[in-house]
């Protein structure tokens, strides 16, 4: 593949970035206890979470039409577990997504039955750990 300038290197740095440091204020957000019972000299938590990344073929809001009824009751089934934290695509342009789940077994059985997987609309995957801090 061509090299990539550096112009372009940093662009898809913050491509990469910003949806992780979106997901994990709303991860902060939505599990942070209510100013009322938490204390501002506890100290801050340790919370392992894990990343699904999804890198997708070209056009796949035209490709993945047939299969996302079954990607989203499987995104349901995990949230009703409580196994799916939060999730969505990256936009402009949609080539990818990042789904936070709270164990690494959850998100590796998510994208093992994922309909998205077993059909070719992910064309690639990979689970990271994430350490995330509860204040």
């Amino acid at each position: 593949p061509p090299a990539r300038s550096s112009r372009a290197r940093s662009h898809a740095s913050v491509r990469e970035v910003a949806p992780l440091m979106l997901a994990a204020a709303l991860l902060r957000r939505s599990l942070r206890p209510s100013a009322a019972t938490r204390s501002l000299s506890a100290a801050p938590t340790l919370v392992p979470r894990w990343l699904l990344f999804y890198d997708y073929v070209p056009d796949v809001l035209e490709k993945r039409q047939p299969h996302r009824a079954g990607h989203i009751a499987l995104v349901k089934e995990y949230v009703d577990r409580g196994d799916c934290l939060l999730g969505g695509a990256f936009a402009d342009p949609v080539d990818g997504a990042v789904i936070v789940f709270s164990t690494e077994a959850a998100a590796n059985g998510f994208a093992e039955a994922d309909p998205y997987v077993a059909n070719g609309i992910v064309t690639s995957s990979k689970v990271r750990e994430w350490s995330t801090v509860e204040f």
